[in-house]
């Protein structure tokens, strides 16, 4: 099944975006659940026109993301919690690529840049700025 997905990634790469679609669609029907197959198949049919399927993809994406967050989130608790601030930071911004604009994610973000954490401040501007 991995052949599938990068035979997609390798098509669109060519430019070969027909190819590509076959490709991704087929890798999904066995692994459903990977958010970014599913994000780059919709970039590839929106780069298409297909602007209601690449909709629908990117609408899959969000919901598995938002499925993940909650776990990534207790992980970067515990990594705070456990004075790990760079492995919590990186969850943080997992869980907001996975689910942009999650609030929870930003609230311990604004805490950590609250207590001087620079990184934090960075990751937080980027998430409130689009970036």
């Amino acid at each position: 099944k991995d052949v599938l997905k990068l035979a997609g990634m390798a098509c669109r790469q060519l430019g070969k975006e027909g190819e590509s679609e076959r490709f991704l669609t087929a890798y999904l029907l066995m692994e459903a659940n990977d958010i970014a197959a599913w994000r780059d198949l919709a970039s590839i049919l929106f780069a298409q026109g297909k602007q209601t399927k690449a909709a629908l993809c990117w609408d899959k994406s969000f919901a598995l993301g938002r499925q993940l967050a909650p776990d990534i989130l207790e992980g970067a608790r515990m990594e705070l919690a456990g004075g790990n601030g760079i492995k919590a930071l990186r969850s943080l911004e997992k869980t907001l690529e996975l689910c942009p604009g999650n609030a929870e994610a930003l609230e311990l973000l604004s805490s950590m840049s609250a207590r001087g954490d620079k990184q934090a401040r960075r990751v937080l501007s980027d998430a409130l700025s689009g970036g």
